[in-house]
């Protein structure tokens, strides 16, 4: 199994980070935190400070498993505007990558890809207009492209039928 990577950038939200971050490796996942903004420390919405496994142009040559984008604002924001980042998941996404994007990042981040105008997914309410993609709480709508977006804690795709 490939390295999935999981995108951060001052202003992340830390319990979407973290939690997944948490869940994934749990599972079995081999997970690396990438820092987007060119310095290893990344500051969080609320003050906390992680430091990521490695910069971005350090794994821009690796193919990702899954890619994660935590939301959080100004990080989701500051995800969509890095160039290098957006070409890689572009380029991710060509090849039907598994992406996975919380809360404001659906809009923001993924909301710069080609997509077909009918994808479902959930996003945060504020950042909807960002985008043109569909979105959806409705409890038979969660499923988000290749991977689940859920509006409510412990929701899996195990669960969401």
């Amino acid at each position: 199994m490939k390295k999935s990577f999981l995108f951060l950038a001052d202003g992340f939200e830390e319990t979407e980070a973290i939690g997944t971050l948490d869940v994934l490796r749990r599972g079995g996942m081999e997970v690396q935190t990438v820092a987007v903004m060119g310095k290893q420390e990344v500051k969080g919405a609320h003050g906390v400070i992680i430091k990521a496994d490695v910069l971005l142009r350090e794994m821009l040559k690796e193919e990702g498993e899954l890619l994660v984008f935590p939301g959080g604002m100004p990080g989701a924001q500051n995800l969509s505007e890095c160039g290098e980042l957006m070409g890689y998941l572009q380029e991710h996404f060509a090849r039907q990558g598994n992406v996975a994007a919380i809360c404001a990042a659906p809009a923001l981040v993924l909301g710069k890809l080609p997509l077909k105008k009918d994808i479902r997914m959930t996003c945060y309410p504020g950042t909807a207009a960002e985008c043109w993609i569909k979105t959806s709480l409705r409890r038979r709508s969660i499923r988000v492209w290749y991977r689940a977006n859920s509006p409510a804690p412990l929701q899996t795709p195990a669960n969401i039928q």
